[in-house]
């Protein structure tokens, strides 16, 4: 009766009792339906609870970012990524570049392009022996790239300017994601004040 009264939820559903069948719920043979289906109905709410709990940290920090716009489509498109070996040439040669570690990140801005932004990502093979590990740490940094890049975007097709990118991760280590996002926000504010910087 104890039981009873602490499950006031109403009764569960068809996922539960498909559940059992599979065996990956069991619950005791001596409860009454009535009991399993509000300890069921419970199990269910509580997972709700859990995963949108998670929801609103991870999208709440995401909004925190002030590099996001509300809206907008987040995507990093094939013409945006840097291929072009005179473009790479010409960032290694003529440049600029500043640092928040474990980020150091090279510019430039051509007068022609292809698009108005283009980046490319670089893991030392030096730091990281396997090939592996390398493309974990640049598929976090294409992921916190593609996540903030759009004021800088925005700002270039306004007016009509053009910027290369190339971004290297210096660790040693491999990183957090929070952290590749909070240094490479850092990194494209400092981008966005150069390219609105009147000449």
């Amino acid at each position: 009766m104890a039981l009873e009264s602490a499950c006031q939820l109403p009764t569960g559903a068809k996922y539960w009792q498909a559940a059992e069948r599979k065996g990956a719920i069991s619950l005791p043979f001596l409860m009454s339906t009535e009991v399993k289906n509000n300890i069921r109905q419970n199990i269910f709410m509580n997972s709700l609870l859990l995963r949108g709990y998670f929801f609103i940290l991870v999208f709440g920090h995401f909004l925190m970012n002030k590099n996001v716009i509300i809206g907008h489509r987040y995507k990093f498109k094939r013409d945006e990524k840097l291929k072009s070996r005179k473009l790479i040439q010409l960032l290694f040669k003529e440049g600029k570049s500043f640092s928040h570690f474990p980020l150091r990140i090279i510019y430039a801005q051509p007068e022609k392009n292809y698009s108005h932004l283009q980046a490319t990502f670089s893991v030392s093979s030096k730091n990281f022996k396997k090939a592996v590990d390398r493309n974990q740490v640049k598929r976090l940094m294409r992921e916190a790239y593609r996540l903030q890049k759009a004021l800088i975007s925005k700002k270039l097709e306004e007016n009509q300017k053009n910027l290369v990118v190339f971004i290297i991760y210096t660790g040693s280590t491999l990183p957090e994601y929070n952290n590749i996002f909070e240094k490479m926000g850092k990194g494209l504010d400092q981008l966005l004040k150069i390219i609105s910087a009147k000449p």
